[in-house]
């Protein structure tokens, strides 16, 4: 079932107040805690200005120096950061047509490997058809089958928030009527790096795409193999043995010829 947090906040905030909050009390390797900042989220929602004043803020620096720190697609601005989250702003183009490799994902059905609290800041917001799996029970690979689980259509109102759980919920993304912003709060940790991203071909429920983890990596591990070095071979063993990713356990260990 969709758990839909409605905001109940009365005041409105600044962003640096909500920076400065979750600084020093949200624990992001903790979804309750991070369910927990809801209220404060809610009270940032409220302040109609502060998004207004960061981009006329960012664009007085002049295009070459726009969003500078932004790694991310172009939907999307980096409000602020700390050393395990992370304050953005997206964009929801209202379209009718649209491919899969459109920036901003419509259609194309993902899970996350992060934690992530979603507020409605602008306009009437994205549709998303919801799914469940269960991560443990999945190998990775593409082509492999996974049991998705219907968990009913996702619409935020204004002001609503939901919080996209890593590794559990899957989304399939419809474009807005009217163009939209979200407010997002999420998890950076070192630890989700390690974690894969999959893509969902919901119909035939099956992996079709993998991001991050593993694939993001192969090629780095292919690298170090070729040079057939003692001490990268070592580096390689112990990250094979401490990693919580099974294909690049089983990709570093069978290639340096270790079984158990």
């Amino acid at each position: 079932m969709l758990n839909i947090i409605k905001n109940r906040a009365r005041s409105q905030c600044e962003l640096d107040e909500f920076v400065d909050y979750v600084r020093s009390e949200v624990d992001f390797s903790d979804q309750d805690s991070i369910y927990s900042c809801a209220d404060m989220l809610g009270r940032l929602q409220l302040n109609r200005n502060f998004l207004i004043e960061y981009v006329i803020n960012e664009l007085e620096k002049g295009l070459t120096n726009f969003e500078i720190h932004n790694r991310y697609t172009p939907p999307c601005l980096v409000l602020a950061s700390g050393p395990d989250f992370m304050v953005r702003a997206n964009l929801w183009r209202a379209t009718k047509d649209y491919e899969r490799m459109d920036i901003n994902t419509y259609g194309l059905a993902h899970d996350h490997n992060f934690d992530f609290l979603t507020i409605n800041y602008l306009g009437p917001g994205y549709v998303s058809n919801m799914f469940l799996y269960d991560n443990n029970k999945v190998h990775g690979y593409i082509g492999e089958k996974v049991e998705l689980i219907n968990n009913g259509q996702l619409r935020l109102a204004d002001g609503e928030m939901y919080l996209y759980r890593k590794s559990l919920d899957v989304h399939e993304q419809l474009p807005p009527i009217a163009d939209s912003i979200t407010i997002n709060v999420m998890a950076t940790l070192r630890s989700s790096a390690s974690r894969n991203q999959y893509i969902f071909d919901t119909r035939r429920s099956e992996i079709i795409d993998v991001f991050g983890g593993f694939h993001r990596q192969e090629h780095v591990y292919a690298m170090a193999l070729s040079l057939n070095n003692e001490e990268c071979n070592d580096l390689m063993k112990s990250i094979a043995l401490s990693t919580e990713c099974g294909l690049t356990r089983s990709y570093l260990l069978s290639s340096l010829g270790i079984y158990f």
